[in-house]
């Protein structure tokens, strides 16, 4: 196929779609980040021509492509970033599968109806969440033999996946004023996050400071209590 004619569709957030950007861009696969405003998103057009009304979309070879972590998997698969082993692909689906759990762990605070409870909801997201699944990857790379990657010898999708984590979400201006250096207390995974920025200095230098996401356009902050 002509890969050439690869586009992305996304918000102008890192968001669902930075894993696959990071991925393209290691590879050297020359595709098209295509930008769609909210402003154009919000006049409601693009939304009804979508699966589902969603993005990330992805057209590759004649194809169509929807679900942030298929479309990471697919293009894993198609340029060699997913094990052949099934034990190997276990491991790699199950960090991903965490990593969407982590995320999760933002919707009390979006639920929550007082400041009160958003102040208690965030306390629990930025602390005590946060730390859990630190540790979590932090024990992925030390039972990986401490190698500079999560599964296996090179890097696979779950790297790209985890590093949208702990460093484009721990990293992020809108953050880091608020997790600190949280990530000095697990050495290994800190360790295995500069090496693997390193590979990736160019492209992390060269990106928009996008949001992470849609929810959190806005700083997250602590609001004045009754």
């Amino acid at each position: 196929g002509d890969e050439s004619k690869i586009k992305l569709y996304y918000f102008p957030f890192h968001g669902r779609a930075e894993s696959i950007r990071m991925l393209l861009h290691h590879k050297g696969v020359e595709f098209t980040d295509h930008i769609i405003t909210l402003e154009d998103w919000m006049k409601g057009d693009i939304q009804k021509e979508l699966v589902m009304g969603k993005l990330p979309k992805l057209e590759i070879n004649g194809k169509t492509l929807y679900q942030s972590m298929s479309i990471l998997r697919y293009l894993g698969k198609l340029y060699g970033y997913y094990p052949t082993d099934i034990d190997a692909q276990f491991e790699v689906d199950s960090l991903i599968d965490y990593l969407s759990d982590f995320k999760e762990g933002i919707l009390p605070y979006v639920n929550a109806q007082t400041n009160k409870a958003k102040n208690e909801a965030l306390r629990t997201f930025i602390g005590p969440h946060t730390k859990k699944y630190l540790a979590y990857f932090n024990n992925a790379v030390i039972k990986n033999g401490n190698n500079g990657f999560l599964v296996g010898d090179s890097w696979t999708v779950a790297d790209f996946h985890v590093l949208t984590f702990v460093h484009t979400h721990l990293t992020h201006e809108f953050y880091v004023e608020m997790y600190g250096d949280v990530i000095d207390e697990f050495a290994e995974l800190k360790k295995y996050r500069d090496d693997r920025c390193a590979e990736l200095k160019e492209y992390l230098a060269a990106r928009p400071n996008f949001p992470i996401t849609y929810v959190v356009m806005k700083k997250l902050e602590f609001l004045p209590e009754e």
